[in-house]
């Protein structure tokens, strides 16, 4: 394993110690891309397998069900296994889209481990919930409903953005 993809694991370990300690996960695999540029940590318990995901100054977390294949893909043979945490959690708070705070996420980018630091903050108070949902396997009776949902939001962002054009934004 790189350097990079070691220190990724450790911060992982740091940020998520709860995972570890109250839901009992361990690691069951990493890889790695472009010698670390590109990292991918995959967590697993009786609650479902979780995905951290590296990607040069990004990262990501993903959740899924158990029968989720562990490998690079978020789709296979046109069903989705691999769910964002930011997305799952407006899905459950039925927010919508807001092309003014994406852009603000993206113009503010943090360090890695501030990055992970916030996700770990996100996740704490509703841990047990998001878990919840990957209990079921694939599919599960949510998930119609979750990608009707990001549909409306795409197209919400999608009209949002159009507008800022149209007035002169990038």
């Amino acid at each position: 394993m790189s350097k990079e993809c070691a220190e990724f694991l450790e911060q992982i370990r740091h940020h998520f110690d709860y995972l570890f300690d109250q839901y009992g996960f361990a690691v069951v695999r990493t890889d790695e891309a472009r010698a670390g540029e590109y990292c991918l940590v995959f967590l697993k318990s009786d609650h479902g397998l979780i995905r951290f995901e590296k990607e040069l100054d990004s990262v990501d977390l993903l959740f899924g069900p158990l029968n989720a294949p562990i490998g690079w893909e978020h789709i296979v043979h046109g069903t989705r296994y691999w769910y964002p945490i930011r997305s799952l959690l407006a899905f459950l708070k039925r927010e919508h889209t807001d092309l003014e705070k994406v852009l603000r996420r993206v113009e503010f980018s943090l360090a890695l481990e501030e990055q992970l630091e916030e996700l770990s903050s996100m996740l704490r108070p509703v841990c047990d919930q998001v878990l919840d949902l990957f209990r079921y396997g694939t599919p599960a009776p949510w998930q119609m409903e979750y990608e009707k949902y990001r549909q409306e939001q795409d197209e919400a962002f999608r009209k949002q953005y159009e507008e800022r054009l149209a007035r002169g934004h990038k």
